[in-house]
Order: C-alpha cells, then sequence, then structure tokens
C-alpha cells in the first residue's frame, strides 16, 4: 500500500567500507551510454542515466540483508535496482515513483558532497508542492522511504554541474 506519510529513515555509513570502495571503483566500467537514457522530459525537466543491477548480482543480496539488518524497512526482493547518474537540471521534478513495492531507498554513492545533490520531500496542497524536508548528498548516506511520498532530486539547486550517482531500490 503505497502512502503519502512521511516515514522517512536516513542512515549514514550504510555500506561496510570495504563494499563501498569495491562500488566506487566499479563506476569507470559501468554503461552510462545512450541505451540508459532515461528522459521523462514530457512530465517536466528530468533527465538521468541508468545502469540496472541484475537480480542475481552479489550486491542485490547485500543490499536486502542491509535493509533488513539496519532499518525498520523490511524486504524480501527488489522490484527495481538499478545506478543513476544525475545532473543538474533547471527545476524540481517532483514525483512520486510507480512501483510495484512499497518501499524504496536510495544510497548517495559518488559525486560531490553538497546539500543541493541531495533529495526534497515535499507535500501537496491543491495543486502546489511544498518542501518539507532536505535531505543532502553525503557519500554512502541510504534514505529509505515510501513510494507514496512527494520528492525531488535537488541538483537544480547545486552550483555546478557535476552529475551524482545514486543507487536506486524499489520494494
Amino acid at each position: 500500500m503505497k502512502s503519502s506519510a512521511f516515514n522517512i529513515h536516513i542512515i549514514d555509513n550504510f555500506f561496510p567500507d570495504d563494499i563501498y570502495e569495491k562500488i566506487v571503483k566499479s563506476i569507470p566500467t559501468m554503461n552510462w551510454g545512450s541505451r540508459d537514457l532515461m528522459d521523462s522530459k514530457k512530465e517536466g525537466d528530468h533527465l538521468w542515466f541508468s545502469n540496472l543491477v541484475h537480480p542475481e548480482d552479489e550486491l542485490t543480496d547485500i543490499l536486502i540483508n542491509l535493509i533488513n539488518e539496519k532499518s525498520f524497512f523490511k524486504i524480501k526482493k527488489f522490484s527495481l535496482l538499478t545506478y543513476t547518474l544525475q545532473s543538474r537540471t533547471e527545476e524540481p521534478f517532483v514525483h512520486t515513483d510507480d512501483s510495484s513495492g512499497d518501499s524504496q531507498i536510495l544510497i548517495y554513492i559518488d559525486g560531490p558532497v553538497d546539500i543541493n545533490k541531495g533529495t526534497g520531500f515535499y507535500v501537496k496542497q491543491g495543486n502546489e508542492f511544498f518542501l518539507n524536508t532536505h535531505v543532502g548528498f553525503f557519500k554512502n548516506r541510504a534514505v529509505l522511504f515510501p513510494t507514496g511520498i512527494w520528492h525531488s532530486p535537488l541538483t537544480w539547486n547545486s552550483k555546478d554541474g557535476i552529475p551524482r550517482i545514486a543507487l536506486i531500490g524499489q520494494f
């Protein structure tokens, strides 16, 4: 059941150091080619590249165990697990994610540590959205929340165009 109620869990140093370093070292070998381009300009100005994590990948099981061990969110399997490369946008792209699951995790992996490269969580009043909670970008920070919460990358407010890389899972 999707909920718009705020139930946000933030965990710094989510991955053990050895696993986090292995993930960071794998980034240069990832294929960020045009076939992985996700573009929702039909809905707003939000453009990013993705790199799917295969369900059989060792990282999938590691994540499931860490989520169950470190958070009050519970998971059996992912409906989506992907890396994203998100650059600066012109405006916020406030949205909820379409998912077959009830929860999601966003783990900031690499990029400049910047409060404005994180994620904003919004409340909707009528046809307007108001920023309620601002979570800054910090490497190896996990943010877990229900899929029904309105949110947006805050890269539109960053001072540079250097992208952030995150791992996104829906479950």
